[in-house]
């Protein structure tokens, strides 16, 4: 999985669009702290919000005792991302896994 991770964010990266550097950043983040195994299946952007809204939920819970234990970063992954970016995200690295699979 690494190795097609670094590809597609070489890939966006190469591209020097407007948009590339949010797109690795989405990617990144994505793999990062996005859901792992959950399948996305149906309306992808409609799992991904269910997912997102439980897992700021569960940071809130974890919160309110200990302000400071969670991972800054993560954090603001939580607070500033959406279903869309992740979902566009998603696509991204699918698209690219096909693309490097040979499917």
């Amino acid at each position: 999985m690494p190795s097609v991770m670094s590809n597609l964010l070489t890939c966006l990266l190469k591209e020097e669009h407007a948009t590339s550097l949010s797109q690795a950043k989405a990617v990144l983040e994505l793999w990062l702290w996005g859901p792992g195994d959950m399948p996305l299946t149906g309306d992808r952007q409609t799992s991904l919000q269910r997912w997102l809204d439980l897992e700021r939920a569960n940071m809130l819970q974890t919160l309110v005792p200990r302000p400071h234990s969670a991972p800054r970063s993560h954090l603001a992954f939580l607070v500033h991302t959406s279903a869309k970016v992740m979902a566009d995200a998603a696509a991204l690295f699918d698209m690219h896994a096909n693309e490097t699979s040979g499917v």
